[in-house]
């Protein structure tokens, strides 16, 4: 189990945050381990010498487990050359090359359980008791492994580390099993004791290798910090041209371009003006901080913010400029958790509700898509409440997209759709979502909000509310026929297969053709009626 934990924290480098990277981890698992048990049952269940052959096992397998560190590392180089090619054919082989790592140790563990049994069990009289006292060793090792992998060993050496540890485990126990078996010959008990330590040895000097090879630099940039902890692998890279870059489990989360910028500045203003009196909000997945860094800019009363990665917010220090200091600020609460799992327990009530969380398609984030997700967030709303999230245009076929936006709107009906650039974002209202133009106009006349949103020019509330780009009527027919996302049909999870080139182009083209005005959700727009009526409409 603690295996199993390791590669799959590996197979994300190279296989992507997704559905598959687990599903490519647990099927070679459980063939290697089926197939191994069938070896033993057909051919070697009749074997005399089984303590040399467990001996054997034992360090075959932690010879191979070391291997595949250096394995699952040329897998980049391979996986590079599979861009433009279908997603059937680039899933196909990268399953294969990962399946052929993993399957030889996994295969070795397979037939190492059923001798083990084999040679415990030596008296028929006490066969259920035997095996009994077999598979509860076996359960509290998986059980242990599993955990001690995760929450200990990954934050202390980090995962190749992690593997070359249980590795080594493999080699000394399979050495000292040769050692006390009676039975075997002085010259194969020293023959192996000799090659498992010059493995150990060759393994001690070159530990430090496989680590690098996870995140490799390319030219231009610089790595400012790097942590492998228990929940995740997080890294902030630096370019030539001053751009940082924060990566989780090998993937880019958060940029400083100005388009990812403007839209994080965007995740954390828009809802918070268009909300009459906002006094708590809550940021569920704090990542850089940039969201909540400009939540923190409005009058609030109290900031709650959610990350379940405490790797996170160390690498958030890194972008201090960025997130304008927030974690500095005295009202922001930073709690370590599962957004939902916090929605679940918290007895808090919000005036807004900010999801910052990654890209659907993530094995760890699809969760914050579902319906069950946006009800929990609805029950959580005060009166009057609003609720945005960020919803990428990137990486998501057409249905995949509509998808999301129908869930939401299926919890919150009067939900409308914002423009970031290159992202959009959803906003729900609690209740039905009207827009005093003057106090907007007024707000967004606050030193510190018209100061952070005038550099990506959206000061000015005119072009604050050109970023409008459809209401509720029209978000109802853009996503007419498409399925529900939700815990028991989570159909974007595996939105990968429906990617294809030209989706982020087809998206903004079947936008383009339901944009509308913003003018029926506005009032109190006085004298200038006509005058802001006319500037929208250009």
């Amino acid at each position: 189990m603690a295996y199993e934990v390791l590669w799959t924290r590996l197979l994300v480098f190279f296989l992507g945050n997704t559905t598959y990277a687990f599903t490519t981890m647990l099927t070679t698992f459980l063939l290697g381990l089926a197939l191994g048990s069938l070896i033993f049952a057909r051919f070697l269940d009749k074997g005399k010498h089984l303590l040399v052959m467990l001996a054997l096992l034992e360090v075959f397998i932690g010879l191979f487990a070391i291997l595949s560190v250096w394995e699952f590392s040329s897998l980049r180089d391979m996986i590079l050359g599979l861009y433009g090619r279908s997603w059937y054919d680039a899933t196909g082989i990268r399953y294969i090359g990962a399946f052929l790592i993993m399957f030889i140790p996994t295969l070795l563990l397979g037939i190492a359980f059923p001798l083990a049994n084999k040679i415990y069990v030596n008296n028929l009289t006490k066969l259920g008791h035997s095996i009994g006292n077999l598979y509860s060793a076996n359960t509290m090792g998986a059980v242990l492994g599993s955990f001690v992998a995760g929450f200990m060993l990954i934050p202390i050496m980090g995962i190749t580390g992690s593997i070359i540890l249980i590795a080594v485990i493999n080699l000394i126990l399979g050495a000292a099993v040769l050692l006390f078996d009676l039975l075997a010959r002085h010259r194969i008990k020293w023959a192996t004791a000799g090659v498992v330590a010059i493995l150990l040895v060759v393994v001690v000097t070159t530990v430090t290798v496989p680590s690098i090879e996870l995140q490799k630099l390319s030219p231009g940039q610089k790595q400012l910090f790097y942590r492998e902890g228990s929940s995740a692998t997080v890294v902030v890279l630096q370019y030539y041209n001053g751009m940082k870059e924060l990566r989780v489990n090998g993937i880019s989360e958060v940029g400083t371009d100005n388009n990812s910028l403007r839209t994080f500045h965007m995740l954390g203003h828009l809802p918070l003006l268009l909300h009459e009196n906002p006094q708590k909000a809550l940021v569920i997945a704090f990542g850089a901080g940039i969201a909540s860094g400009a939540v923190a800019e409005h009058p609030l009363q109290e900031i709650d913010a959610v990350e379940i990665s405490p790797e996170v917010i160390e690498a958030s220090e890194y972008l201090r400029h960025e997130n304008q200091a927030v974690l500095d600020d005295p009202r922001l609460n930073l709690i370590i958790e599962d957004g939902r799992n916090y929605l679940l327990r918290t007895t808090s009530r919000y005036d807004v509700i900010t999801s910052d969380s990654t890209h659907p398609m993530a094995s760890d984030s699809w969760l914050l898509y579902t319906r069950e997700f946006y009800e929990l967030c609805r029950e959580k709303l005060n009166p009057g409440g609003i609720m945005a999230q960020w919803l990428p245009l990137h990486g998501l076929a057409p249905v995949d997209y509509k998808t999301i936006l129908k869930t939401f709107q299926t919890v919150f009906p009067d939900t409308t759709l914002w423009s970031a650039n290159q992202y959009t974002l959803i906003i729900g209202s609690k209740e039905g979502l009207t827009i005093d133009y003057s106090h907007l106009a007024q707000r967004l006349q606050d030193e510190n909000i018209k100061e952070d949103l005038q550099q990506f020019g959206l000061s000015d509330p005119i072009a604050f509310l050109g970023s409008f780009i459809m209401g509720k009527e029209a978000i109802a027919e853009f996503t007419l026929g498409v399925p529900i996302n939700t815990d028991n049909r989570p159909f974007v999870q595996f939105a990968e297969r429906r990617k294809e080139a030209g989706t982020y182009d087809r998206i903004l083209a079947e936008l383009s053709l339901f944009r509308e005005s913003v003018l029926p959700l506005l009032t109190n727009m006085g004298d200038e009626a006509s005058t802001i009526e006319s500037r929208l409409q250009r």
